[in-house]
């Protein structure tokens, strides 16, 4: 037990601590506002090219209690990551930068005057956009520019009665990966995998979407005959609430990557891969690696909705019983 006085001085300590000035760059003209630790990889391309145009681009990682996304924010993950690239990054938002960028919502750009250009980058594409928030028009309605990786998400906007906001960029995020020229083997020896089974990889999303109470016990017993290796859903790995699904990969998985491992990467792992059909892991798998055989997870209407789109490359589980079956067929022949 501390003296009164002691009790005293830590709280005066703890008052100096949060009144100390917050770091800010007020020339920045770019800045990338984070909420989740998972978008510097996708800003990280455009603030490199910024910079070597000569243009001060900047990353904003905010404490929780100032950060607009509050207490979601996993600012320890976001600082331990920019410091490791060697990013340059302020805590607190320069309100006269001249554009800012987020993932998101509007709304967590609110810190920024209205003459700041917003931008919300699509950081992937689901096979099935079933309840897309960047398709909704009061979203896209906050940003003056929608940034998506190709044509179809620009058509999809369209659709979406979301007419001039749209620019293609392709998926920047990656192009270090195909640059890279990336082996198999020399993936496996960066994470310690030695095995003669074929090697699953399991890619499931995270809340109510997914897949891991419904598919995951199944999945599991796959494991005498596959090398399982699951790539949770960085929610996933880091949510309370979402410890029951984690509690369920570490039992079914040979291994469990960490939620921000590179997902690129982890691709080149699998002879198979098992998505969740809402996931934005369905799409970019086959993108990544297109010789990886692929089984997405959903539900009939999903396949009724999108028969045509998902058919064309990947198999299709709607029922858990039928699971091991269809993995063994998928296996067996090059197309289902």
């Amino acid at each position: 037990m501390g003296t009164i006085s002691e009790k005293i001085l830590r709280k005066v300590a703890q008052l100096k601590l949060r009144m100390m000035p917050l770091s800010i760059n007020k020339n920045s003209e770019v800045e990338f506002y984070l909420v989740d630790a998972f978008e510097i990889e996708h800003f990280f391309p455009f603030y490199k090219q910024l910079r070597k145009m000569g243009i001060d681009a900047a990353f904003v990682a905010e404490p929780c209690d100032i950060n607009t996304a509050g207490k979601w924010f996993d600012y320890d993950a976001a600082v331990s990551i920019l410091k490791d690239k060697g990013i340059k990054y302020y805590d607190r938002a320069n309100r006269n930068a001249k554009v800012a960028v987020t993932t998101q919502f509007g709304r967590n750009l609110k810190k920024y005057k209205k003459a700041c250009k917003r931008i919300q980058l699509s950081y992937g594409e689901h096979v099935m956009p079933m309840n897309a928030f960047q398709l909704d028009k009061k979203v896209a309605g906050e940003f003056d520019y929608i940034f998506v990786m190709g044509e179809i998400k620009k058509k999809r906007l369209e659709t979406a009665g979301i007419y001039g906001k749209a620019v293609v960029i392709s998926y920047p995020k990656h192009l270090d990966f195909f640059l890279q020229k990336w082996k198999t083997e020399d993936i496996r020896r960066e994470l310690n995998i030695q095995t003669d089974r074929p090697i699953l990889m399991y890619y499931p999303t995270w809340g109510d979407y997914s897949s891991i109470p419904i598919f995951g016990r199944e999945i599991g017993k796959l494991k005498d005959k596959f090398y399982i290796i699951s790539k949770p859903h960085h929610c996933t790995f880091r949510l309370l609430s979402e410890k029951n699904n984690m509690d369920i990969l570490y039992e079914i998985s040979d291994r469990v990557l960490d939620g921000n491992y590179d997902f690129a990467k982890s691709t080149l792992l699998g002879d198979i891969a098992i998505s969740d059909a809402t996931s934005g892991a369905s799409a970019e798998v086959a993108f990544l690696n297109p010789q990886i055989k692929l089984l997405l997870l959903g539900n009939e209407s999903m396949l009724e909705a999108y028969k045509d789109d998902i058919l064309g490359f990947a198999a299709f589980v709607s029922q858990k019983r039928e699971l091991v079956k269809m993995v063994n067929a998928v296996m067996r022949e090059d197309d289902i």
